[in-house]
């Protein structure tokens, strides 16, 4: 008998509508990205900090620039490979 009350949900205007497992939906994926330019200059960064290239504050500077930049793709890459758009006839979700 539950079998048969969850097969009639009805909506706002009385109408049955369908199981929400069985309406069709589309599903869009994140791109995938190529994330050598964030691993690149993440390294670089780091490298220049192990192989005591920051001596000069300028040198420090761009290699604490090259870290942050390089985290930010990164971060940018895996939130935009991640990222799922499930299209529905009830609306978009995210």
């Amino acid at each position: 008998m539950a079998d048969v009350v969850d097969m009639t949900h009805a909506d706002a205007t009385g109408a049955a509508a369908a199981p929400p497992e069985a309406r069709p939906e589309i599903v869009f994926h994140g791109t995938p990205r190529n994330m050598v330019i964030g691993v690149t200059m993440l390294l670089a960064g780091a490298s220049a900090f192990m192989m005591g290239m920051t001596d000069v504050f300028f040198a420090e500077a761009l290699a604490w620039t090259f870290v942050i930049w390089g985290v930010l793709f990164l971060l940018g890459d895996l939130l935009d490979w991640n990222r799922n758009w499930v299209v529905r006839d009830d609306g978009l979700h995210i």
